[in-house]
């Protein structure tokens, strides 16, 4: 599902998206800080793209297209959007995919980014990584689920033991032993009733 962008308004965010962006294209934190303050809508903001391939990158694309691994951690850290789409519906684990930028990439899937969104051509970020041969990025996408998967592939397992196990035979019951014969009634105190046994009372 494509992440809704409601804050990318060239007329409202000029001409402080183009610094934004131009900031973001140089990893320039620096630069970016002081906007931010200003327009906090920038964060979801993404250029207009053009016939030369630029397609909407936000600043996170561009830092995971170029493996700005400093501007990444300080855009995550301002939340900005993991999931946001650019003009071809990728995000920006899919910039990092494309790009073999590994180090980017662990921190979007820290941050929770999805390798299995889908972009316009219907590929995922794991398989953009698999397409060029980038193994190690697709082993980061697949072991950012690992804590999950381990875990519910040994409860089939235990639980397919558990069916082709034989039931154990049940154990020979013991032999009833005598009953004890039963003790004489206290005899009555001289002041009335008979008093309980001291293990009653506990």
């Amino acid at each position: 599902m494509t992440t809704a962008n409601p804050d990318n308004d060239p007329a409202l965010l000029e001409p402080h998206g183009k610094a934004w962006l131009e900031a973001a294209k140089r990893g320039d934190v620096h630069a970016m800080q002081p906007l931010l303050a200003a327009e906090p809508r920038l964060l979801g903001y993404c250029g207009k793209g053009c016939s030369l391939g630029f397609i909407g990158h936000s600043a996170l694309h561009w830092a995971a297209a170029k493996g700005l691994v400093p501007l990444a951690k300080w855009l995550v850290e301002c939340n900005a959007d993991v999931h946001l789409r650019n003009n071809a519906e990728s995000t920006p684990l899919h910039a990092a995919a494309q790009n073999n930028q590994v180090g980017v990439a662990e921190i979007l899937l820290r941050a929770g980014a999805s390798g299995q969104l889908r972009d316009a051509d219907g590929n995922s970020a794991r398989d953009t990584a698999l397409a060029r041969g980038h193994s190690q990025l697709v082993l980061a996408i697949d072991e950012s689920k690992a804590p999950i998967a381990p875990t519910r592939a040994a409860a089939a397992g235990k639980a397919a033991l558990r069916e082709i196990q034989p039931s154990p035979s049940p154990a020979p019951s013991p032999s009833p032993s005598p009953s004890p014969s039963p003790s004489p009634a206290p005899s009555p105190s001289p002041g009335g009733s008979a008093r309980e046994p001291a293990a009653a009372r506990c």
